[in-house]
């Protein structure tokens, strides 16, 4: 049984740089992002025109692992 994991902005943006985001499905079973991480990574990301930032916003949209909110 594996642990659930709290991802930071940092290796979630490389992930989805490198289109890799299929893994944290692959390696973990819960993966955890505060929201300041979407903030960062999606907000700020559109905001700057990056195109992860496309790439992650579907990332969350389509809920490819549990992703919950910590407050």
């Amino acid at each position: 049984m594996t642990k659930p994991v709290v991802s930071d902005a940092g290796p979630l943006i490389a992930l989805a740089k490198l289109n890799l985001l299929h893994l944290l499905e692959r390696l973990y079973r819960r993966v955890y992002f505060p929201g300041s991480v979407y903030k960062e990574a999606v907000v700020e990301g559109l905001r700057q025109g990056l195109e992860d930032a496309h790439t992650l916003r579907l990332f969350f949209s389509q809920i490819v692992i549990l992703a919950k909110v910590l407050r």
